[in-house]
């Protein structure tokens, strides 16, 4: 069995008896209109608070909310270079997703970054996502993580998104790129989720309809 079964397990069984039917699951897939969201939550304020890593937290129900922790999504760093490429024109270079990646790079004790090692995968990684994004340009739409990979648990590696206070999405930073197509092109995306504020166990619904747009409660 794999570990995100018994984490399933767990969080499934945990939720289900605290908070009925319409409780949250681990890996549940939601669908979110990335326009809604307004925040992002570093995945460090995370690990502090709740001491768990940012995807082992998927499904969890919380009593509190690091609000001071909360950052605009858009300088997430990943989110600003990529809506400065496919929204102003600006090369990857001159985005700045080059220096950020190889100093990630270079920091890392891995001497590897997102898949990358040298300028050239870092190179050839945004050709990649260049091409992706003109599909989705396109229309082809974005895919669950169980069109992706057959072996997939649940949207368990898809782009994660909290659900806080009152219902509002906030961005987990895994997935920026995927998540920065979508706000850039304006999408709702099927995403992970991630933590789950008590005030919104009974607000999920709209998010699972795959309509994306929660009950904006929270504007």
């Amino acid at each position: 069995m794999s570990k995100h079964f018994f984490r399933a397990l767990v969080t499934d069984t945990r939720n289900r008896l605290h908070h009925g039917k319409r409780a949250p699951k681990y890996g549940e897939r939601l669908y979110i209109d990335v326009r809604q969201v307004r925040f992002y939550l570093p995945s460090v304020a995370v690990s502090l608070q709740f001491g768990v890593r940012l995807r082992q937290a998927s499904g969890r129900v919380v009593s509190t909310w690091p609000e001071a922790q909360l950052r605009p999504v858009e300088v997430h760093p990943k989110v600003q270079y990529c809506l400065r490429h496919w929204l102003e024109g600006a090369s990857w270079e001159a985005s700045g997703a080059y220096d950020y990646m190889m100093r990630r790079i270079r920091d890392s004790a891995s001497g590897r970054f997102d898949g990358c090692a040298s300028l050239d995968d870092v190179r050839a990684r945004y050709a990649a996502l260049d091409k992706l994004f003109m599909e989705f340009q396109r229309g082809s739409g974005f895919k669950s993580m169980s069109e992706l990979d057959a072996h997939a648990y649940r949207e368990v590696g898809g782009v994660v998104v909290h659900i806080g206070p009152g219902g509002e999405p906030v961005f987990g930073g895994a997935g920026a790129h995927r998540f920065a197509m979508g706000r850039a092109l304006g999408l709702v995306i099927p995403v992970q989720i991630g933590l789950v504020h008590e005030t919104a166990v009974d607000l999920l619904n709209p998010y699972r309809s795959g309509t994306g747009r929660g009950a904006q409660s929270w504007a």
